[in-house]
């Protein structure tokens, strides 16, 4: 580590700041952190009014957003520590409103800067040099690349002064917190045959020094993927608040912020702020996770028409009535619906206007698909008996239409996809070539179902085998992760009895009601496990019986999936909810075949605990092979002999998740205190 140079004292040359009142710097802390926010509203009102040149009403939010951006901005100044910047911070809030959009951009940009000087000031007042000394450990022939995994090295350095100082790090690259020495190996230097150090030597100034004199006036450029890393530290609110910093750090702070697009019910606030944003094709390229809720626009889709026509007649009968009373001069009861309220008749709904009508929605969705380039993770919801009804009640090329334009727009980007729609719907969601062929999505690595009726009488095999199924296998060279969650009466097995080989599949994740004969049955996992043995490293079993009817212990668990060899796993999850007490023995014996190989253990029987026998029976065998690194368990009791037997045995754990039912010693918390039943999770 190099020697370090100290920042200078309050009241030595280069200061001449006072100590700031601690109640008043709290105070101006609250009023920043009110003005971040409402610069940012004015920001996202300014990117619709630029997506919408047209509409009056972005106009009036812009105009509103100024003035609470200039009201804000005044109060601020009153707080500011340093009364000449308060000073010309009112003059910037009384003439805002006013002005220009660009000057107005160049208001904001000095208080951005304002607001981040301020963030450091506290430490610099204190006389505490914050410096931060790492060291990149690189390798012979090393490039750029190389420093991002030494980035790691360089925060671990800074780590004593806490997540705040790390922020403050960032914000000072701005501000002429310079980096003093930034030397590593380029790739030129080939020659290299041991590793060799990098110091890194950040000097934070006294804020309030005008400029630097003796560092150099210029800041060397840092690589966008370095930022990255060092914003995988801070917390999601953190980095959204980088975005003055620099372009880089303007990018990533708004990647944070957009990477999440919601379409739910039109009425909600959430559905209506995500559909006029992401109309901005820049702010829609951003996100990365979309979650589509179609059913309230099916439904207000299907009632469009003939709520258009009633509200017509509506509006015509209330002004014929407007005119009778005029001329009539009479006090004729006016209706009190009106703008979309229908209150004629005690038997008749109240329709209600939706916050965006369905036609319009429909459109912006259509936009928002083709232009969410960047997505890689798609959700798709109807959850209901109600939702699939509505979803069922558009014609089915207007419900295709409704992701379609996306498959072609981000079908090649997209790497998760998660179908939360009954069997019924997969036809209408799923993606498929103008041949009517079930679409390749060469990127998509994880796909999640669910396997469910939303009508019993459904013929679950035909829609199974001839829709989900081809889909499926069309992914089969890309797909590693799999997760089937199956509802009752839905038979599985002729499906995953079906399935080919998938050779880069390492994950599967089944839910599934289990009987003894028929439906439930665990012939098709035992085909799937015994295809897939040589790739499986992660596997989570749960099981939940479809009836009371269950073999014993020693049958059920001599079915042929329970006996696969998966040599490769490495993580294993086996719930059985509601199976009795006699089972447990069945599944530690289980879990056994696993020992050398396992990682990671989840084991649940519902309200069936583990005794203190149970867990040294169950973790005995992993002492030998030392790899389990994570477990998670119920157990009875939580005592000092339980911690004992985990310690000796699992001696490499890391990560312990519990829930138990009672706490040892006896005398430490009474049993009766503990009634009715609570579960503690540490």
């Amino acid at each position: 580590m190099a020697a370090l140079e100290s920042i200078s004292p309050p009241g030595s040359p280069g200061t001449d700041v006072t100590a700031p009142d601690p109640e008043s710097a709290q105070n101006f802390k609250t009023i920043a952190s009110a003005l971040e926010q409402q610069i940012i509203l004015y920001n996202d009102a300014c990117a619709q009014r630029r997506a919408h040149p047209q509409n009056a009403d972005s106009q009036s939010e812009v105009d509103i957003a100024a003035k609470n951006v200039a009201s804000t901005l005044r109060e601020a100044s009153n707080l500011h520590p340093n009364p000449a910047t308060g000073a010309a911070w009112r003059k910037m809030a009384d003439d805002f409103v006013n002005s220009t959009t660009e000057k107005r951009e160049d208001t904001l940009k000095q208080v951005g800067n304002g607001l981040l000087k301020i963030v450091l000031a506290p430490l610099a007042l204190a006389g505490v040099g914050i410096y931060a000394a790492g060291e990149i450990v690189t390798g012979a022939g090393v490039a750029v690349g190389s420093i991002l995994t030494g980035a790691g090295a360089v925060l671990k350095g800074i780590g004593k002064f806490g997540k705040e100082a790390l922020l403050d790090l960032v914000f000072a690259t701005l501000f002429r917190f310079q980096f003093l020495a930034l030397n590593y190996i380029s790739s030129e230097r080939t020659d290299v045959k041991s590793p060799s150090h990098v110091e890194l030597k950040i000097d934070l100034m006294a804020v309030t020094s005008a400029r630097p004199t003796h560092l150099p006036q210029t800041m060397p450029d840092i690589p966008y993927e370095i930022w990255v890393q060092i914003t995988q530290y801070l917390s999601p609110e953190e980095v959204k608040r980088l975005y003055p910093v620099n372009r880089s750090l303007f990018n990533i702070a708004m990647d944070e912020r957009y990477k999440r697009g919601f379409v739910g019910v039109l009425s909600s606030a959430d559905t209506h702020r995500s559909l006029i944003r992401l109309l901005d094709p820049s702010v829609a390229a951003r996100v990365r996770t979309f979650t589509l809720k179609p059913a309230d626009l099916c439904r207000m889709l299907a009632e469009f028409k003939p709520v258009k026509y009633e509200r017509m007649v509506s509006y015509m009968y209330a002004g014929l009535r407007k005119s009778i009373a005029r001329s009539n001069d009479t006090g004729t009861p006016l209706p009190a619906g009106g703008h979309g309220h229908n209150s004629q008749g005690q038997g008749r709904k109240i329709r209600v206007e939706h916050a965006l009508p369905a036609d319009k929605a429909k459109k912006h969705l259509k936009k928002i698909m083709h232009a969410m380039t960047g997505l890689t993770t798609l959700v798709v919801e109807i959850l209901t008996s109600q939702e699939h009804r509505a979803f069922q009640g558009i014609s089915i090329s207007d419900s295709s239409a409704l992701l379609q334009p996306g498959w072609h727009t981000f079908g090649s980007n997209l790497k998760s996809l998660d179908l939360r729609v009954p069997l019924e719907d997969m036809a209408r969601v799923l993606p498929t070539t103008q041949r009517g062929a079930s679409e390749t999505l060469p990127s998509l690595e994880t796909l999640a179902m669910h396997v469910r009726h939303a009508v019993y009488t459904t013929s679950d095999s035909d829609i199974l085998l001839n829709i989900v199924l081809p889909f499926l296998q069309a992914q089969k060279h890309s797909l590693r992760s799999l997760t089937l969650d199956v509802g009752p009466q839905v038979d599985i097995s002729l499906f995953l009895l079906s399935m080919e080989n998938f050779p880069l599949m390492a994950s599967f994740h089944i839910k599934q009601f289990f009987s003894r004969d028929g439906q439930g049955n665990l012939k098709g996992l035992y085909r799937l496990l015994q295809t897939q043995q040589e790739h499986l490293t992660d596997l989570s079993i749960d099981l939940v019986p479809h009836s009371g009817n269950l073999p014993p212990v020693n049958q059920f668990f001599s079915q042929k999936c329970f006996a696969v060899s998966l040599p490769n796993l490495n993580r294993l999850t086996i719930n059985l909810h509601q199976f009795p007490s006699t089972y447990k023995a069945g599944l530690i014996r289980y879990v056994y075949s696993f020992a050398e190989s396992l990682t990671y253990l989840s084991v649940d029987l519902d309200q069936q605990y583990c005794t203190s026998e149970d867990v040294q029976t169950l973790t005995k065998p992993f002492k030998e092979h030392r790899g389990l690194r994570e477990l998670r368990l119920s157990v009875l009791e939580f005592g000092p002999s339980l911690l004992n037997t985990l310690a000796q045995n699992l001696p490499r754990l890391g990560t312990l998740h519990l829930s138990f039912r009672y706490l040892q010693p006896d005398g430490y918390i009474s049993r009766q205190s503990l009634d009715p039943l609570v579960s503690h999770s540490h």
